[in-house]
């Protein structure tokens, strides 16, 4: 996915985090909005600018089908997956907005990518007889770009 945005009043673009989506329960939501440009293993938001992209490989294999629902009431419990995956990611300005005091944060190292790989744990499961979401739990190891800690997420609704 990629954005360019032009003209002296042009919003910026973030970079960054774990997409997910938002589930509506009966007493309220859970989750977390889908981004636009998630790069898995770094805070959402570690780099904005009016021009950006992203970018994800991802393997995606099974591990069981459950199908198992009758003892586990309320929950329905439908697939097990596994995915490995890479991603990368970058934003900035054009040197005209950045000497218009824009607030870019590419930092230092503008020229290298984020970049970042890891793997997640996924379950399909549904709450009493409604739709299936899937639940993903996951690590991302930051490759390239200001974190180099080991990033430990927990979402809901598919990576992409």
């Amino acid at each position: 996915s990629g954005v360019v945005r032009d003209g002296p009043a042009a919003p910026l673009v973030e970079v960054g985090g774990a997409s997910g989506s938002t589930l509506s329960t009966g007493i309220g939501s859970i989750g977390s909005e889908a981004l636009f440009l998630p790069v898995r293993g770094f805070p959402e938001g570690v780099r904005a600018g009016t021009r950006a992209w992203s970018a994800s490989i991802e393997y995606r294999l099974p591990i069981a089908l459950v199908g198992r629902g009758a003892r586990l009431r309320p929950f329905y419990l439908d697939r097990l997956s596994a995915s490995l995956f890479a991603d990368a990611g970058d934003a900035w300005c054009t040197a005209e907005e950045e000497a218009r005091n824009r607030l870019c944060t590419a930092g230092a190292d503008a020229s290298a990518p984020l970049v970042s790989a890891g793997a997640e744990l996924g379950l399909d499961v549904a709450l009493f007889f409604g739709a299936a979401s899937r639940l993903r739990a996951g690590v991302a190891f930051p490759l390239n770009g200001p974190r180099d800690a080991p990033a430990y997420y927990l979402r809901v609704g598919h990576s992409f």
